[in-house]
């Protein structure tokens, strides 16, 4: 796993959960792990294919009404 098989998701509405996450999320490539802090996530994808395809489709997701942002995670 690399640096690029990581996402950062804010503005994640209030109550999200990991499994909701994660459903979101699976469709895109396997998941190593989720965390989940206020109304952010971190996604960690096994392959970075998967990251990038997770970010040029779900950015901009309307999630409950609000808008997910979805990038490269820098940490």
């Amino acid at each position: 796993m690399d640096v690029d098989s990581k996402l950062e998701v804010s503005n994640l509405p209030k109550g999200t959960t990991q499994d909701y996450v994660e459903s979101i999320f699976l469709p895109f490539g396997n998941i190593v792990s989720i965390d989940i802090t206020g109304n952010k996530a971190l996604v960690h994808y096994e392959e970075s294919e998967d990251c990038s395809s997770a970010i040029a489709n779900m950015n901009g997701f309307d999630c409950n009404g609000t808008y997910l942002t979805v990038r490269t995670s820098r940490n």
